[in-house]
């Protein structure tokens, strides 16, 4: 992993476990485009839920070359959270793929041509 990763907990106790889920996330994430600079993940659950933590929601923040950024905020819809903080991590690095892939398409000079639906360079 070339990338530095920050994981951030909000109000909730950190879990190794799903500190070893979000750089799994990374390492694909590298996969699909190994130059981003770095990655910030925020797993968060609503304040005074510590005792029963959830619903749990997952915000990545993913820095590109050239000040570029891919940004998915899970807490920006109820309907994003999840009962499971795996899940909600799991969902939140798929939709950050979706986007680094659209991006990098773009910083390559790949753009889908209408009028055949082929990619043109």
């Amino acid at each position: 992993m070339t990338a530095s990763v920050e994981i951030v907990f909000d109000h909730l106790d950190a879990s190794d476990a799903l500190k070893d889920r979000i750089h799994q996330e990374v390492e694909d994430l590298e996969q699909v485009f190994g130059r981003f600079t770095s990655c910030r993940v925020v797993v968060a659950t609503p304040p005074g839920m510590k005792h029963k933590p959830g619903p749990f929601t997952a915000r990545v923040q993913v820095n590109m070359p050239g000040g570029k950024q891919v940004i998915v905020n899970g807490a920006d819809s109820p309907a994003k959270a999840h009962d499971d903080p795996n899940v909600a991590v799991h969902h939140a690095f798929q939709a950050a793929r979706r986007q680094i892939r659209e991006l990098a398409d773009k910083m390559q000079g790949k753009v889908k041509n209408h009028m055949n639906g082929e990619a043109s360079l």
